[in-house]
């Protein structure tokens, strides 16, 4: 379902990893009904998962599979994927949401290897202690900390976890906090994608809902099929509220995938998301045009490189990547909101060869297009 292209080694080629679901084939397959009479999805629990693959770039146009040598099997049952550098020392780690198995960080060692340490570092489960159903992720600083907050979008009747990353070195669960989570328990959210849609700059959160099971409504009065999709929008301080029904996302569907473009070229983000067995949806940003912004696009791919922007004392950063959400890429230009200011004090990139270029005092509401030195 999820795969990433990302330079583990630091080397100038794109590595690809690919991630695993179940051990499934049709002579293997299950019945599992609620009925006694129709078919439905059976729990992932059922089947043994299968894990991940990670393909090394060669450089000369083929890839060598380096999945057992780099540490990067996993346990499979994966829907979500997204790389973030988590401790900061410019290497590309790979963050998984996993089906109903305890979720993984894999630390970038340095060396061609990865070491999984989100059950050490408190991102793995619950409040509980339980894996809960993973299924799309996000990775991105909400709140005045300048920390990483890990979101990953779950089944009905599990809160949404959100993961922010501590100087301590380990994460705090602030899905209660942050309002995300019991605003999510009634839905089962599959893409999720972090933006800053009011251009105010701050990253708000969209995510896609839809049930797996076309009956659920037969067996709970919360338990939709067709759900609305959720739109929380961030205070500025990591806490959340869903304003969907107020800003036009007011139409069930089964949703899966959630992804972000600015499609009519007017600054602010629009709003993709994919039915299973439908339609896709594409929803227009018309929010009034009170905050100004800036897009940055980076020549070439320039995936993994990090893009900050400061105006005052706010800093903003995003990361170029290729794969979030669920099924889904966003567009690589980044989007900053800078809310009253004209302008951007300073942009700074760094591009995943080390290189830094750096921009100052950009006006704002236009694209600023950056191209690494020597290219």
């Amino acid at each position: 379902v999820a795969a990433l292209f990302l330079d583990a080694n630091l080397d100038g080629w794109l590595d690809l990893y690919v991630t695993g679901y179940v051990d499934w084939t049709t002579e293997t397959d299950l019945v599992c009904t609620s009925d006694g009479i129709q078919k439905r999805y059976c729990t992932p629990e059922l089947y043994t998962g299968k894990p991940g693959r990670f393909y090394f770039n060669r450089g000369d146009g083929t890839f060598i599979e380096q999945t057992e040598e780099s540490g990067l099997a996993g346990s499979g049952k994966t829907l979500g994927a997204v790389t973030m550098d988590i401790n900061r020392d410019g290497w590309p780690d790979i963050v998984l949401a996993n089906d109903t198995d305890p979720d993984q960080l894999f630390l970038n060692l340095q060396n061609g290897t990865f070491e999984d340490i989100g059950l050490a570092r408190g991102m793995a489960l619950d409040m509980r202690g339980r894996a809960r159903a993973g299924m799309g992720i996000d990775v991105g600083v909400v709140d005045s900390t300048g920390e990483p907050t890990i979101i990953i979008g779950h089944f009905q009747d599990q809160m949404n976890g959100v993961y922010r990353y501590t100087q301590s070195g380990y994460f705090e669960e602030r899905g209660p906090k942050s309002g995300i989570g019991p605003l999510s328990i009634p839905a089962l959210t599959f893409g999720l994608v972090l933006f800053d849609a009011e251009l105010d700059g701050d990253l708000d959160l969209l995510a896609a809902n839809g049930h797996i099971n076309p009956q659920a409504s037969e067996f709970s009065d919360i338990s939709h099929y067709r759900q609305l999709a959720q739109l929380f929008i961030n205070d500025g301080y990591g806490v959340f509220t869903d304003e969907a029904p107020n800003l036009g996302l007011t139409l069930p569907m089964v949703g899966r995938g959630a992804a972000t473009a600015d499609v009519d070229l007017d600054g602010d983000l629009d709003l993709l998301i994919t039915e299973n067995n439908g339609p896709l949806y594409l929803f227009r940003n018309d929010l009034p045009p009170e905050n100004n912004w800036l897009r940055v696009h980076l020549a070439g791919q320039a995936i993994d490189a990090v893009i900050e922007v400061w105006t005052g004392t706010l800093k903003q950063s995003r990361r170029v990547r290729a794969g979030h959400s669920y099924a889904s890429q966003s567009e690589k230009t980044a989007t900053f909101g800078l809310g009253s200011f004209q302008n951007a004090d300073t942009v700074t990139v760094r591009w995943p060869n080390g290189q830094v270029t750096r921009e100052t005092n950009i006006a704002a509401n236009q694209t600023l297009r950056l191209r690494e030195t020597g290219q």
